[in-house]
């Protein structure tokens, strides 16, 4: 695994970066993203996560210039599925490495803790890798069926340490 995902996934730490937020406009879509407390549109925003672990559940705190996304994230060994809560939401994500880059896809979803209809869940294409300057890079999305882009953010990240001012 590549340096830069190995550091983000690997252990707990704080990095920084910028990102972009696009998201769809139905007062459905809306809701949704209200409930999971996913950020607001913007472009070429600062975003900031800190990570820390307790035993096997990892917490992420997001900070998209100033709007906090907190999740709880944690992997199942059983199901082989990665369960991320955030809001009233529980994702259940299928990690697929392919040796260069890491794909997550939507497998289940609950709503205050009620499963949704396979029909309801949303598509993810999410995608993580390291670019040729050793930044993680990320391109986080989900679209719902028939009402379309739920949400995408997308950008960049690196350890605090190594971050430029």
């Amino acid at each position: 695994m590549p340096g830069a995902l190995r550091a983000l996934h690997g252990h707990p730490g704080k990095f920084s970066g910028r990102c972009s937020v696009e998201a769809g406009t139905s007062w459905v879509v809306r809701s949704a993203l209200w409930l999971g407390r996913f950020p607001p549109v913007a472009s070429d925003i600062a975003i900031r996560i800190v990570t820390r672990q307790d035993n096997e559940t990892w917490f992420w705190t997001r900070d998209f210039a100033g709007h906090l996304m907190q999740s709880s994230i944690r992997f199942d060994p059983k199901t082989m599925l990665v369960c991320e809560k955030a809001g009233v939401l529980t994702f259940w994500l299928k990690p697929i490495w392919n040796g260069a880059e890491l794909k997550l896809k939507i497998q289940g979803l609950s709503v205050f803790g009620v499963p949704c209809p396979g029909v309801l869940v949303p598509k993810s294409s999410t995608v993580e890798w390291q670019d040729a300057a050793g930044r993680f890079r990320f391109d986080v999305s989900a679209r719902l069926p028939v009402l379309g882009l739920l949400i995408r953010y997308h950008g960049w990240l690196t350890p605090d340490h190594a971050s430029p001012d």
